[in-house]
């Protein structure tokens, strides 16, 4: 995979990166012309190799071509005889040049070449790192999905058993569904059954506790609870059953199941 931002391995801002291959040029000349009067003729570009290889790998390419490039004139100019002066070179001033620009630009294009290869196989294991922490929250995500679904089978395959049972379907904040029990032994009709009217047919004194268990079943735990009340039968008499409330979670939504126990 190629990475188009390798070419930017370097942490340090631009004008930071120039002033360092600004300063380690001048220091190399600066040193290399104190020791002029013990040298002479001799490595006339030797230090600025090693501050154009520092800076290249510290700075990067453009900062690196500064103590070149000076090292190159200051080299001519200062350290080539005749000294302090530009002149026609001599064969073996020639060698020291060649070389010079030889084995500096190779050094710092094979510099620059590594760094950059550091530097991608840097972002590529960030990226890897990125991609398996989504590959993680995707596969928790899954398998909390998987989980919720299948308690959410269970419960709905508890209920299923007890179609037959089930009185009323309620959600909470929505409507009322009667179901044909709840039709066919109380006095409520249809219409009257889809509200909170329903409530009619439970026994007075139970109505507070069972409209309480309802409110506490719709956002709390357990799935399922028992209750005992009351309820209005066709024949004008109250009958005191056992009941089962099943709460039941459909993503964002919320059921509540009243069937027979």
């Amino acid at each position: 995979m190629k990475i188009r931002n390798a070419k930017r391995w370097v942490k340090l801002r631009p004008l930071h990166s120039y002033g360092i291959g600004l300063g380690a040029a001048a220091a190399a000349f600066l040193i290399r012309y104190a020791a002029h009067g013990v040298l002479q003729a001799y490595l006339p570009f030797q230090l600025s190799v090693i501050a154009t290889i520092l800076v290249e790998f510290f700075c990067g390419f453009g900062p690196a071509i500064l103590p070149f490039v000076i090292g190159l004139v200051a080299g001519l100019y200062f350290f080539i005889q005749p000294f302090d002066s530009f002149t026609i070179l001599e064969f073996s001033d020639l060698v020291y040049l060649i070389n010079y620009i030889a084995v500096t630009l190779f050094l710092v294009v094979l510099i620059e070449w590594l760094r950059r290869s550091e530097y991608s196989r840097e972002l590529l294991l960030r990226v890897s790192d990125s991609r398996y922490r989504m590959m993680l929250h995707r596969d928790n995500a899954r398998l909390f999905a998987n989980r919720a679904m299948a308690r959410l089978v269970r419960e709905f395959g508890a209920v299923l058993g007890r179609l037959d049972r089930v009185w009323m379907i309620y959600e909470p904040g929505g409507h009322y569904l009667a179901g044909a029990k709840l039709l066919h032994e109380t006095p409520l009709d249809a219409a009257s059954a889809q509200g909170e009217d329903w409530l009619n047919v439970v026994h007075p004194e139970d109505r507070p506790r069972v409209a309480e268990q309802f409110s506490e079943a719709s956002d709390s735990e357990p799935a399922q609870r028992k209750l005992r009340f009351r309820i209005l039968g066709r024949d004008g008499e109250y009958s005191e059953r056992d009941w089962a409330l099943y709460r039941l979670q459909a993503q964002k939504r919320t059921y509540l199941v009243l069937a027979e126990a």
